[in-house]
């Protein structure tokens, strides 16, 4: 099996993107201390497996609806540093590895955009705030699911990014995963999308590691 990295020319670097992550946390935990939320998109993937990945975006799951998550984006932009561009989203400019100017952005994507809210999802309230580094990444399972997901609903460049990434991911895992019915319907749904994208990998390696009937 071969596995093949996606690589942006241009990106932000790991630990200001680890911070803006942290920074988001604090500023969500004080309008809504019983809101969940989880880091998935890039930096997860980066966080379970660094080797040839970047990214220039922190994406949140927000347990909530499109009405909610918009006006929560709107009352963190100012005081974690961010303005909203054209599109409705949290940016700002960054420096990248490279020298080169990077924007970042911060998406903040309420629950009827992703496939479930993963059970294991804590409230703000919950999560730790004696320990620094703490971020509240989605578990790995999950992820795995939510790229899969994501991949034939993409454009072309980022259906072979998520379709790559659930492959490095699943392949970390080292073992079949354990789904729900829910989550195999899930799965089944966007796994053609990511055939497509990683021809090389067989079927049936996808089928037994994601125990598919």
């Amino acid at each position: 099996m071969t596995l093949l990295h996606v690589i942006r020319p241009t990106c932000v670097p790991l630990a200001e993107l680890e911070q803006t992550a942290r920074t988001v946390v604090r500023a969500l935990r004080s309008r809504r201390p019983d809101l969940k939320v989880a880091v998935i998109g890039g930096l997860a993937r980066i966080h379970y497996s660094p080797e040839g990945r970047f990214t220039t975006d922190v994406d949140f799951l927000i347990d909530d609806n499109e009405e909610e998550t918009t006006l929560l984006k709107n009352s963190i932009a100012g005081p974690i540093g961010f303005a909203i561009d054209g599109a409705g989203e949290l940016y700002r400019d960054s420096k990248s590895l490279q020298g080169e100017a990077a924007r970042m952005h911060v998406h903040l994507i309420a629950r009827e955009l992703c496939p479930y809210v993963p059970i294991g999802t804590l409230e703000l309230r919950q999560m730790p705030t004696t320990d620094p580094d703490y971020i509240p990444y989605i578990a790995l399972p999950d992820l795995i699911l939510f790229k899969i997901h994501a991949c034939p609903r993409r454009d072309r460049y980022k259906r072979a990014v998520d379709a790559t990434d659930a492959e490095v991911l699943l392949t970390l895992a080292n073992t079949p995963l354990t789904l729900t019915s829910d989550q195999k319907v899930v799965a089944w749904n966007g796994l053609e999308a990511v055939l497509e994208e990683r021809p090389l990998t067989e079927r049936s390696w996808w089928m037994r590691e994601l125990n598919l009937p």
